[in-house]
């Protein structure tokens, strides 16, 4: 079994690590966070709740960074006190711990972490299989909410591959489905469901945990399970640029990106975000 670490033992790397620890993914998880006490406190709540829940996962709450090196997949999460990571001190802390952890894959679960993904890329020049965001995961959940409510459907059985960045996400309508099935929206309704997705954003703590963790799981069994997640890949001809697109996940990061085939105007829209982003 694996071991997770998780930078940050705020509201959602509390939630990341109550949502690993009660699947029994994973051996252990190492909840990591300058404010020690609140890391080891939520460690032990969640540890407490095993009996209860069915589940023996080993949770930990520490200050020492330096037990990434133990980890088979490092989550970038929130702090307690300062929040999201962000700008140089995020910087810093990602070049400290690719120099900890040399191979194990970088999970970043904030709803901006995609700004975060984009400047370790340019600025410190890790390699971009090991980088993944796992934010659009929550949002193509959110999507699959919408749209079940126009069609009359389970939000669980439908799948909608969503790419771009927010607040201009780019939705797949043409390979909208439903238990496998294919299935048509009306365009206004496709507008609607566009519309109230990028009004919405971000989600909260629980949804962007939710996702996190089903990347990690995927990352971990070997599935090779693809999911729509922030990668770093060649769009256009131009360098490495970060959005959303469906990923093919292994236990070393990213294995593949497909970019799938898109209507023009989709196409357009993927252009401009990206291109803005160059």
């Amino acid at each position: 079994m694996h071991t997770v670490a998780i930078l940050g033992a705020g509201a959602l790397g509390g939630a990341l690590a109550r949502t690993l620890a009660e699947g029994d993914a994973v051996a252990r998880v190492v909840l990591i966070d300058d404010a020690s006490e609140v890391a080891r406190g939520k460690a032990l709540d969640i540890r407490q709740a095993g009996p209860v829940e069915a589940y023996d996962t080993s949770v930990e709450g520490t200050d020492r960074v330096d037990c990434v090196s133990e980890a088979d997949a490092i989550v970038i999460a929130d702090r307690h006190r300062e929040g999201d990571w962000a700008g140089d001190q995020a910087l810093q802390m990602l070049a400290r711990v690719t120099h900890l952890s040399p191979r194990a894959p970088i999970v970043l679960a904030g709803a901006g972490h995609h700004v975060l993904m984009s400047q370790a890329v340019s600025e410190l020049k890790l390699p971009v299989a090991r980088l993944v965001g796992s934010a659009p995961v929550a949002a193509g959940a959110a999507a699959r909410v919408l749209a079940a409510a126009w069609i009359d459907a389970s939000p669980v059985d439908l799948t909608i591959p969503i790419l771009g960045a927010p607040p201009a996400w780019v939705l797949a309508w043409d390979r909208l489905a439903s238990a496998g099935g294919a299935v048509e929206m009306p365009a206004h309704a496709t507008a609607r469901v566009e519309q109230t997705l990028a009004s919405s954003w971000p989600p909260g703590p629980y949804s962007l945990a939710s996702a996190a963790a089903t990347v990690v799981r995927a990352m971990l069994s070997a599935s090779r399970r693809r999911l729509c997640c922030f990668a770093a890949t060649p769009f256009g001809g131009i360098r490495p640029v970060v959005f959303a697109a469906p990923v093919t996940l292994s236990p070393s990061g990213i294995a593949s990106v497909v970019v799938p085939e898109l209507s023009p105007r989709q196409r357009v829209a993927l252009e401009s975000t990206v291109l803005a982003r160059t």
